[in-house]
């Protein structure tokens, strides 16, 4: 599995119309530069991909090692966010075997796609009978406006 570093990331991305590298952030290149960006997800990211992100930060952290999450604006999706892993150490190994399982299935946790990830809403326990009425990302907002008893 060939990996990328954050630096390579960065210059493939390309340079804006001023010339400034797109993503580019000295104090985080200088930092995380020459480790490796092992999984992304961005602002308008679907369930799959939020749950991916969370779960492999929550196995990185009881790791040995470091890792960062590094957050790019973008003109279209808001942000990116990566996750880059201190190379040579215990926890690249674990998100390298995290990716091997996503190469053969598309989720680290399967249990969380039962649960919203706005308002954390249970589909499996909750009861059925007061599901919010829009749960999805704008679940809380869509849930004030929509009180069946008024």
């Amino acid at each position: 599995m060939e990996l990328q570093t954050l630096r390579e990331l960065v210059e493939e991305m390309g340079r804006d119309s001023n010339g400034h590298f797109a993503l580019h952030y000295d104090a985080v290149l200088d930092d995380w530069g020459d480790d490796y960006v092992v999984l992304s997800t961005h602002r308008d990211a679907d369930a799959l991909d939020s749950i991916n992100f969370d779960e492999m930060c929550s196995a990185l952290e009881k790791a040995e090692g470091a890792y960062t999450t590094v957050r790019f604006g973008h003109f279209a999706v808001g942000h990116l966010d990566y996750i880059v892993v201190e190379r040579d150490t215990p926890a690249l190994t674990k998100a390298k075997e995290l990716l091997e399982r996503l190469a053969d299935y598309p989720i680290l946790n399967e249990d969380r796609l039962c649960t919203c990830t706005t308002c954390g809403y249970d589909f499996d326990t909750e009861d059925h009978d007061t599901v919010p009425p829009y749960c999805s990302s704008t679940c809380e907002d869509a849930d004030e406006g929509n009180d069946e008893d008024e």
